[in-house]
């Protein structure tokens, strides 16, 4: 008769949670792009001044946010507080003519968006000469 002996071992293991260590701090995160080189204005262009507000003497001061690809081409524009009279637009319009320079981060062309105020002055022809006969 043969018997066979089976030995049977049992690990008990009890874990708690104050037993897990943990590290607190948070993962560190990567740094920021730092701005290198800002976008230069190479050329701005003249806004269309509104007949509107011309035929009501009014002037204004529009800042316009404008976002510029890592080409340095404006690709968006938008008004930061809207002033109307046709003004609005009008610096939409110009802005995106604008010509740029690339903006760097870290040392490579990069996409941004910056602001940048166009001001419409109503410049009056002064009057003829008429002192000459």
């Amino acid at each position: 008769m043969a018997v066979t002996v089976v030995l049977l071992t049992v690990v008990s293991v009890r874990a708690h949670a104050q037993d897990v260590r943990r590290d607190d701090r948070p993962p560190a995160a990567a740094p920021a792009p730092k701005l290198t080189k800002p976008p230069q204005i190479l050329e701005s262009a003249e806004p269309e001044y509104p007949a509107e507000a011309a035929q009501a003497g009014l002037a204004a001061d529009v800042t316009v946010r404008v976002g510029i690809d890592d080409k340095a081409t404006p690709t968006r524009a938008e008004v930061v507080t809207p002033v109307g009279h046709g003004f609005d637009e009008a610096a939409i319009a110009a802005a995106l003519r604008y010509r740029f320079s690339p903006a760097e981060l870290d040392g490579k062309p990069a996409a941004i968006t910056i602001e940048l105020t166009i001001h419409f002055v109503l410049v009056l022809a002064p009057p003829a000469d008429t002192s000459r006969p």
